[in-house]
């Protein structure tokens, strides 16, 4: 698999290494609106199959009071990943 990059969003192709074996449905889930939404944000690590996602950051941890926010950051992506191609 290679790297899925994405011409209107040269930052994010930057920032990320995206790879799967179906590209067609990995472009429909990283539609441009979750694209914008990860450029603005520091990047991380994620990893997906069926209903699963794992997010983390390299060589980071949480701390106890900055977990809250971690966790809506995650949610953030859920939601961002279930909205449809607009």
């Amino acid at each position: 698999m290679q790297d899925i990059n994405f011409e209107g969003h040269p930052r994010f192709s930057r920032s990320y290494l995206l790879r799967g074996e179906d590209e067609a449905k990995i472009r429909l889930r990283f539609h441009p609106r979750f694209l914008s939404f990860l450029e603005q944000h520091p990047p991380c690590c994620a990893e997906g199959s069926g209903p699963q996602l794992i997010v983390w950051r390299d060589d980071q941890q949480v701390s106890p009071e900055k977990m809250a926010d971690w966790l809506r950051f995650g949610e953030e992506w859920v939601q961002r990943l279930r909205l449809r191609r607009v």
